[in-house]
C-alpha cells in the first residue's frame, strides 16, 4: 500500500506530492499522526517509521485537510484534535 502528501493545491507557493510505502504487515488498522499549523504538515504512520513532512505557507481561511482512500474503504475509528493557543 501506498500513502501521499499532495501540496498542489495547499498554497500558491508549495508544490508536489510525496510518496512512501505503507508496511500493514496483516494489520486492518492504520494509525495515522498528523501534525499541522499554518507553515508545515508532518504525517507519521508505522509506528513513526513512515514521515512525511512537508512546508506550506496557507493562510488564515485555508484550515481544511483531507484524508481519502483511492481504493477500498476508509472508515475512521476515532480522530482527536488539539488546538493551540496564540502567544501575546
Amino acid at each position: 500500500s501506498m500513502m501521499w502528501v499532495d501540496r498542489n493545491n495547499a498554497d500558491g507557493w508549495c508544490h508536489g506530492i510525496s510518496r512512501s510505502a505503507i508496511r500493514f504487515q496483516d494489520k486492518t488498522k492504520l494509525q495515522v499522526h498528523l501534525f499541522v499549523d499554518q507553515s508545515s504538515l508532518e504525517v507519521f504512520t508505522d509506528s513513526y517509521q513512515t514521515a512525511h513532512s512537508c512546508n506550506l505557507f496557507a493562510g488564515n481561511e485555508q484550515d481544511a485537510n483531507y484524508i481519502v482512500a483511492s481504493s477500498g474503504r476508509l472508515r475512521i475509528q476515532s480522530l482527536t484534535t488539539w488546538g493551540l493557543r496564540e502567544s501575546g
